[in-house]
């Protein structure tokens, strides 16, 4: 879990590097601004659905609570190609 929490802090800058370079001069302001309130915002927000998955599914004592919780996560990862996929239809 270290290896792969530095990792991720190592991914990080390359993204933020990489969204600066993307954006027009006269947006990179903006674009830092709503790039840092999804990702902060994401930060906030996971770990409430997390917990709150896991009451409603059956508690920190089961099994199954933790997996749904790991799941509620992960599921957004899962659809972030499909979020992608649409919107490149719709432009």
């Amino acid at each position: 879990m270290c290896v792969h929490y530095g990792l991720m802090l190592g991914d990080s800058a390359a993204l933020t590097a990489g969204a600066v370079a993307a954006a027009p001069p006269g947006q990179r302001g903006a674009m830092m601004a709503v790039y840092s309130f999804m990702g902060f915002s994401g930060a906030f927000l996971a770990p409430l659905v997390f917990g709150a998955v896991l009451d409603l599914a059956g508690g920190n004592q089961s099994v199954v609570a933790w997996g749904l919780g790991f799941a509620s996560i992960g599921i957004f990862g899962a659809l972030a190609p499909v979020a992608r996929f649409v919107h490149a239809r719709h432009r």
